[in-house]
């Protein structure tokens, strides 16, 4: 009579363990596929100015930062982000671009710019919201040498941000100063001319101690920079 006890006891319990463990999984299913990843996709806006005129061109930068990891990766649907596409009400979209991706240890950051104007004189005097904007995307899993396996779609939705009409900066701006609104596009183009200087300083470097060395073969005089080339 106890064996058979003990039997029954312990196939209740493993049955209750194995109802513990798939109830686990699919809760971790479940919080993967409702889009609980904090750090799978990150954006947030950027302005040229606080505080715009009705009428005024100026730019908002879109940068997002992407998961992109050995094991899972965070992929956009960049479709409705094209300038070209893309509707900022109350505001006019007179064109942007899209800079190069910049990617980091385990993130990928892409960024849009929007040049924008405000034409209604409706909004004189008062901050103007820019739309409720959701950005879907796919978490892209990879096991191994196998194929990636891409999940559900999923949303993320912009952070809001304020432009005050005119003078005054918004009621929501956490710094009255404004930020500079750098674009990688800009970031790039220092970079290469850094990179310009840099050789420039080299080759610099070389002709002076190539004039140097001249000098002494001359007995300490310094040759005319023209015996530098002959013609």
């Amino acid at each position: 009579m106890v064996p058979g006890k003990l039997f029954t006891l312990a196939i209740v319990h493993v049955a209750l363990f194995s109802v513990l463990t798939l109830t686990a999984a699919a809760l971790q299913e479940t919080t993967t596929s409702t889009g609980v990843q904090p750090d799978a996709i990150q954006c947030w806006w950027r302005t040229s100015n606080g505080a715009i005129r009705v009428g005024e061109l100026f730019d908002v930068v879109l940068t997002c930062s992407l998961m992109d990891t050995p094991a899972s990766k965070a992929v956009v649907d960049e479709s409705a982000l094209d300038p070209n596409a893309i509707q900022i009400e109350p505001f006019e979209v007179d064109g942007g671009n899209r800079s190069a991706d910049i990617p980091s240890p385990n993130h990928q950051f892409f960024q849009y710019v929007y040049h924008l104007r405000l034409t209604s004189p409706d909004f004189f005097a008062k901050d103007v919201k820019l739309p409720e904007k959701k950005i879907t995307y796919r978490i892209q899993r990879r096991s191994g040498n196998g194929p990636a396996v891409e999940g559900i779609e999923q949303t993320y939705a912009l952070p809001n941000l304020s432009l005050h009409v005119l003078s005054l900066v918004p009621a929501d701006a956490n710094d009255i100063r404004d930020a500079p609104s750098v674009t990688f596009a800009e970031i790039d183009s220092r970079q290469f001319r850094a990179t310009i200087l840099k050789l420039l300083v080299v080759v610099l470097h070389f002709f002076s101690s190539w004039q140097q060395h001249d000098s002494f073969a001359h007995g300490g005089r310094i040759a005319p920079f023209g015996s530098l080339f002959p013609i």
